[in-house]
């Protein structure tokens, strides 16, 4: 090749990827008349290469982009510390976005046994830290309509690892999460889950031996063989979370997170975001670094796994410094996964772990079934359980809590293995304190 056809090879290059990076642009002449506007909604179609659809369909998708462009407009004109724009995501409705670009299924309950923190008495915590820039991440991917954010915020955690032990960087197959794991397949997972096979199976093959497609297939077991990296095991942030240990950990490693989520975070553009957030967590990322703009205020970087084209080129800023669980609840849920002479791992478990994994893995179906939100299943057990205020109490007088009870207390008696841990467990118990209850169960 002579050197003016790889000179145009190269600036076509730069130029497309110039596009993904820069993402979808416009003016405020082109929102301003219904006919610009519709005009605009066709751009951008063309722009992310939109295939042909039905025209209910289009219309439906047409009536998203306004709304999204809506809430562009209004945000960015109050010149927040932070910009949205238009992208991929804007023609999908909360709903559909949320079921194909989330996916992030919480466990019912966290551990009470004391758990392992390694990073407990650390302190030298830097002013900032990037493992992007350190090298110990790969490229941003992309779930691509699959509910496999936590394998992917996983992969993130296990590539940053090998990295730190390695000096290598080698890119996991978050495809081999999603087919060889048992953590829940598009339809959604927990990051624990990942770690937690990877442990029991030895370790991981790479995303180059097993590529990723965007639907749980059968698990291929000679790819899975093939171990590039291993962990054994993870640990979680100590609950509750807190900003304060998240830096501890992001000090020495990238970690998996759950955050809340809502429809102003899937047209993130750029700068520090502290703007609403969902209710609930139901969207896992990797926490990759932390620093602060030259204006002083504190972030996390936070790699997501909506492919590049998405936000600061695959990355967003969360804003930190917010105290408790921190901005979006980004250090409420937390786990990382560990080498033996690192930390602590989660092979073994108290009995009180077994009885609660028990009703993690078993329980989901009659939540909704009852149409009980998780909140509502932890403290029905709570009850049967007797955690609180030391002594064992009844069940509530709203018939959704005596349905779950009974059929929750069925499930650990009919269970040898999980009856006999709770049975340990109320043996391990002090004695009851009746003294000023004050509860009005039965």
């Amino acid at each position: 090749m002579d050197s003016r056809k790889l000179i145009l090879v190269s600036v076509t290059l730069v130029w497309c990827l110039g596009v993904v990076v820069q993402g979808f642009t416009y003016d405020d002449k082109e929102v301003e008349t219904v006919e610009s506007r519709s005009a605009l909604f066709e751009r951008w179609r063309s722009h992310h290469n939109m295939e042909s659809i039905s025209v209910e369909a289009k219309r439906k998708q047409y009536n998203n982009f306004l709304a999204t462009l809506e809430t562009v407009q209004a945000s960015n004109k109050a010149k927040k510390s932070y910009k949205l724009g238009l992208n991929k995501f804007s023609g999908m409705s909360k709903e559909e976005f949320r079921s194909q670009y989330t996916g992030l299924k919480l466990p019912l309950f966290r551990q009470t046994d004391p758990e392992p923190f390694m990073y407990r008495n650390f302190t030298d915590i830097p002013p900032r830290i990037d493992w992007k820039a350190n090298g110990a991440l790969g490229r941003v991917r992309n779930q691509q309509g699959c509910g496999s954010c936590a394998q992917f915020a996983a992969s993130e955690a296990l590539d940053g690892l090998n990295f730190i032990k390695t000096k290598k960087l080698v890119e996991v197959s978050p495809k081999e999460l999603l087919d060889c794991g048992n953590v829940g397949g598009c339809a959604g997972s927990f990051f624990t889950a990942c770690f937690d096979y990877v442990a029991k199976n030895g370790g991981i093959t790479t995303d180059k031996n097993y590529p990723y497609k965007p639907v749980q297939e059968p698990c291929n077991h000679q790819k899975e063989k093939d171990i590039v990296v291993e962990v054994h095991g993870y640990e979680n942030i100590p609950a509750p979370g807190t900003e304060e240990n998240l830096l501890k950990i992001i000090s020495n490693q990238p970690a998996s997170c759950g955050m809340y989520w809502n429809e102003e975070i899937a047209s993130y553009k750029e700068g520090v975001y502290e703007g609403s957030c969902g209710p609930i967590p139901i969207h896992a990322v990797a926490v990759v670094g932390f620093d602060e703009t030259p204006e002083g205020q504190k972030y996390w970087l936070i790699k997501n796994s909506w492919g590049p084209d998405w936000g600061d080129k695959g990355y967003m800023k969360l804003a930190r410094g917010k105290g408790g669980e921190g901005h979006c609840g980004i250090a409420h849920w937390c786990a990382y996964p560990t080498f033996d002479d690192t930390g602590g791992s989660h092979k073994e478990k108290g009995p009180m772990n077994v009885v609660l994994e028990e009703i993690n893995q078993r329980t989901q179906a009659t939540s909704e079934a009852n149409g009980l939100a998780p909140t509502d299943i932890k403290d029905c057990f709570e009850r049967i359980l007797g955690v609180r205020r030391g002594h064992i109490r009844g069940i509530g007088r709203k018939p959704p809590y005596r349905c779950v009870y009974l059929q929750m207390l069925q499930t650990i008696l009919q269970d040898p293995a999980c009856s006999a841990a709770l049975e340990e467990w109320f043996r391990s118990l002090p004695p009851p304190n009746n003294e000023g209850d004050d509860d009005e169960d039965e």
